[in-house]
């Protein structure tokens, strides 16, 4: 059994994470407010977080930016991602590792820092295996990855977990025999049409993927 994990919004707190980062980007000149819409543009252009890319962004609107010694210190932030684990991360990895799962960790951003805030975030030593991404389109590099080994039919032989209602939906409609599940904390955010659960949490996803056959 395989179970495919996304890490910001399911296992990491990136809003909570957000606003402290946007902070930092105040000690060189640049309000946080003007560090959120250039990194709201980056998303749009690019379609995920990519630090190089926001500083040069940065860099045409403020000249004098000291790039490198910002980049330094986003760099820093994400050693420190520990604290933003969610506080039941921990506990449901050991379970679904305990209910037989082989975890795989599929996530959207840069290699660099995402592969930084993934090693601080002491979660890496549960996962078989790490799959940094440039886009959310997730379904279509698990059947690269995984076409051969995926089950035929659903149930909890292949589970699928991530906090976009976009990814879940895309992840459905190109591996329909996977079961998905949306993680969905906040009222009011975007539902899945396609998922199989929306859990308000990660141990409600675990009590609903142990209902699975």
């Amino acid at each position: 059994m395989r179970a495919f994990i996304d890490f910001d919004g399911v296992l990491f707190d990136i809003e909570r994470a957000k606003k402290e980062y946007f902070q930092l980007f105040q000690k060189f000149g640049v309000s946080a407010r003007e560090a959120v819409q250039t990194y709201q543009d980056m998303k749009e252009e690019i379609g995920r977080d990519e630090p190089t890319y926001h500083v040069e962004m940065l860099r045409k609107r403020f000249p004098k930016l000291k790039d490198q010694l910002l980049l330094r210190a986003i760099r820093n932030f994400k050693t420190k991602s520990k604290r933003f684990v969610f506080r039941e991360a921990q506990e449901y990895l050991k379970e679904m590792r305990r209910d037989g799962f082989e975890l795989h960790l599929v996530t959207t951003g840069s290699k660099e820092f995402q592969s930084v805030k993934i090693q601080s975030s002491d979660l890496k030593k549960f996962f078989a295996g790490i799959h940094i991404l440039n886009s959310d389109y997730k379904g279509e590099t698990i059947l690269k990855l995984f076409k051969d080994s995926l089950p035929k039919a659903g149930g909890r032989k292949a589970v699928f977990i991530d906090d976009k209602a976009s990814v879940t939906d895309e992840v459905k409609r190109c591996v329909p025999q996977i079961s998905v599940i949306q993680i969905s904390r906040k009222k009011g955010e975007a539902l899945s049409r396609k998922a199989d659960y929306v859990a308000k949490n990660l141990l409600d996803a675990l009590g609903w993927t142990r209902k699975l056959v």
